[in-house]
């Protein structure tokens, strides 16, 4: 698949937010009962919305409403109700150690009435918890957003420690960010940071800390109604040469990164994930003006209480994926090379210190086309190792149209190579419009273990086990391994008699490690010193809107004559929402 190309960006998108304080009066609010009065004045279409209402709560449990009284309105325009229940409890969510119950409240009746006054009465049940009053930043970021704050600002539940994953909006310091393009062991030096930010030597290295999403540099989920996520996570980072508590020009920042593409553990496979929107990930660096603050570090691993098995290789995985046609103008759904009938494709990937040994195993996903346009058009198409009509995998596949096929199967290792492997797809069709294109290859192979002078990344072919990896060839000082099966928590492995690691496999899922050369590690690029940005214009409690206008910054202006005419109403443009809801990435799911 392929990136998204760059077009003019729509007209705007007017989104329905939540409640507006012009139509909620309270009328009681204790710490049992909140009875609130919802009047709806509908002079358009634009007036009867569901309005979600943010309650603060005693504890997880929701509890009862009980409509007290109601006034019934004829509607002077035609409505379209939502099928939805007058009033309902939509989750339960923890903000900032407050659990908060979203309240949905439907206005609509039917196609000609609406409920011009609703008043419910909401019981609160009595809580074991122990409470805390709501601290400064909590009360910032709460007051404007709970109805019922009044109350709710005594209901906070003690604080737990857990790791820092986000940067409170109180913390001042520095940003600087800058690309990731493939996954790997990526470096920052003293002089880049010092090229970018002069007055680096006046902090404590001990601070520096790196941040990326929780997608970790994968595009976000195309799932719908779930919870919003937190912006930025931080990463662990090893960081050589800090201990002394000043920046030296030696000193070095070693972090595990991934890019936009690249392949994720599921259970016990490694998939490609292709990332459909951008090129490049965003991270971020940041130095705290509070020297007090520490950063997160690789921690070393816990060493296997015993060794059940001892192993000389690796899986490795190869995706092999060309984006170069666009049959159905999709905009997403991009393929690679045609295969004519009558021809062969070749796609060849290298397959480094290959075990011939170990059983390989091959998977093509094609896509029916043909060059007529006909819906009936026939392929049939084989797939082939290292020669042409000879080493078949899987079986033949036949179809007519447009669908796609998979051809797989496992690899005998008399069919393999050890340094590289060459795969022929052939159209055996008879139909000279049969012309189907290839979508991508992947290929799963074991691999010796053997070490280059940069990396040597694998994987585990067993889980839940205690294992020994030995290397055929000696690992120099220099040389570093990283336990990366959970690629956001990265932990140090050590190395023993220069040959080899010990770790015990995930319980379930394979495991994934990197052995690396600490002075041959990637340099990152594109760094950019952020002076006064702020991940909080739109992410934040305390804005109130009922429309929110989304577009590019350079259409704000033009869209002034429609805010004011439907205030309280707020420009969002794309550069914000991408840097507060992706990162920095820009990935359109962060609109949702």
């Amino acid at each position: 698949m392929r990136q998204l190309k760059k077009s003019s960006i729509l007209a705007f998108i007017i989104f329905n937010l939540i409640f507006s304080k012009q139509n909620i009066e309270i009328i009681n609010n204790s710490e049992s009962v909140l009875t609130i009065k919802l009047n709806n004045y509908a002079k358009t279409h634009a007036d009867l919305f569901a309005n979600h209402i943010f309650v603060g709560l005693p504890d997880e449990k929701l509890p009862d409403i009980e409509l007290l009284s109601f006034k019934i309105s004829n509607s002077t325009f035609p409505l379209e109700p939502q099928n939805d229940k007058t009033y309902e409890w939509i989750s339960v969510q923890k903000h900032k150690n407050l659990n908060v119950g979203i309240l949905k409240i439907n206005p609509i009746i039917n196609s000609e009435s609406y409920y011009a006054e609703i008043i419910l009465k909401i019981s609160f049940s009595l809580s074991r918890s122990v409470f805390r009053q709501a601290d400064n930043n909590e009360r910032k970021t709460l007051s404007n957003k709970i109805i019922n704050w009044h109350i709710a600002k005594n209901w906070f539940l003690k604080n737990e420690f857990s790791p820092r994953i986000n940067i409170s909006n109180t913390e001042s310091g520095n940003w600087i960010s800058f690309d990731v393009k493939k996954d790997g062991i990526k470096h920052l030096s003293y002089n880049q940071l010092k090229r970018i930010y002069m007055a680096l030597d006046d902090h404590d290295p001990r601070t520096i800390s790196i941040y990326t999403t929780p997608t970790f540099g994968r595009a976000k989920s195309q799932e719908t109604n779930i919870p919003i996520q937190e912006n930025l996570i931080e990463l662990p980072i090893l960081f050589i040469g800090e201990q002394d508590g000043t920046f030296d020009p030696n000193d070095k920042i070693i972090f595990y990164a991934q890019g936009p593409s690249g392949f994720d553990i599921n259970q016990n496979l490694a998939k490609w994930s292709q990332n459909l929107y951008f090129n490049n990930s965003k991270y971020w660096l940041f130095i705290p003006d509070d020297n007090s603050i520490s950063g997160k570090r690789v921690p070393v691993s816990n060493e296997p209480d015993l060794i059940e098995l001892t192993l000389d290789y690796g899986i490795s995985y190869i995706q092999k994926e060309i984006d170069l046609v666009n049959p159905e103008l999709s905009g997403l759904k991009w393929y690679g090379q045609m295969v004519k009938n009558g021809s062969t494709q070749i796609i060849s990937t290298d397959t480094p210190n290959g075990k011939l040994e170990v059983d390989s195993y091959v998977e093509l996903k094609i896509k029916g086309n043909s060059l007529s346009g006909s819906p009936s058009t026939y392929h049939s198409v084989e797939l082939y190792t290292n020669l042409i009509n000879q080493n078949k995998i899987g079986n033949t596949a036949s179809w007519t149209g447009s669908g796609e096929r998979t051809i797989s199967g496992t690899i005998p290792s008399q069919y393999l190579n050890q340094i590289n492997n060459n795969f022929f797809i052939s159209n055996l069709s008879s139909d000279n419009n049969s012309s189907p294109i290839i979508d991508y290859l992947y290929f799963r192979y074991g691999r010796k273990l053997i070490f280059n002078s940069e990396n040597l990344e694998f994987f585990s072919p067993v889980q839940n086990t205690g294992l020994r990896f030995s290397f055929m060839n000696e690992l120099s000082e220099n040389c570093l391994a990283f336990d990366i099966s959970l690629p956001h928590a990265p932990e140090q492995i050590k190395i023993k008699s220069d040959s080899k690691i010990e770790i015990q496999s995930p319980e379930n899922s394979i495991g994934r490690y990197i052995i690396f050369n600490k002075n041959e590690v990637d340099s990152v690029n594109n760094l950019v010193h952020h002076e006064n940005i702020a991940f909080s214009k739109l992410r934040n409690f305390s804005s109130r809107a009922n429309y929110i206008i989304i577009g590019p910054e350079q259409f704000a202006e033009t869209a002034q004559p429609l805010i004011n005419l439907r205030q309280p109403a707020v420009y969002a443009n794309l550069e914000d929402i991408y840097l507060e809801f992706s990162g920095g990435n820009k990935d359109p799911m962060a609109i949702r």
